[in-house]
């Protein structure tokens, strides 16, 4: 069972990273109007991230990940 949720979390760990990658070509070909055109795919980067390893190590208990 462990070793399943293991296996579920790396996953998980290795989709972000390649929505990671996409948010960031996303960035460098948007340049100054990123905020807009990144939006969407940030905000479901950080949905996605929430609660993973990459969430949990960068945050503290008060903070809550948010896209505005």
């Amino acid at each position: 069972h462990k070793e399943a949720l293991v296996a579920t979390e790396q996953v998980k760990m290795a989709e972000a990273k390649l929505m990671q990658q996409e948010l960031a070509k996303c960035y460098k070909d948007s340049g100054v109007n990123f905020v807009t055109d990144c939006k969407e795919l940030a905000a479901e980067y950080m949905k996605h991230i929430e609660g993973l390893g990459v969430s949990r190590a960068n945050l503290k208990p008060q903070d809550k990940v948010s896209w505005k």
